[in-house]
């Protein structure tokens, strides 16, 4: 199985959030140092950080935050 770049991730994320890739990378930055501190294993941390980072911006797009 092929894992995702950090780039195609955000990249991904921008199209489907149809945000800047700028204030999404900014945004998995972010999510990722702050999951990171906290993880045990980091083997699935670019899959929980891509997942949270597009639920907060699709949030934040329809206006829930």
């Amino acid at each position: 199985m092929r894992t995702e770049s950090r780039a195609e991730l955000i990249a991904k994320i921008a199209h489907v959030t149809q945000m800047p890739v700028a204030d999404v990378e900014r945004a998995f930055c972010s999510t990722w140092d702050e999951l990171y501190a906290s993880a045990k294993i980091h083997d699935y941390l670019p899959l929980f950080v891509a997942k949270r980072v597009t639920e907060d911006l699709l949030k934040v797009k329809k206006g829930q935050v």
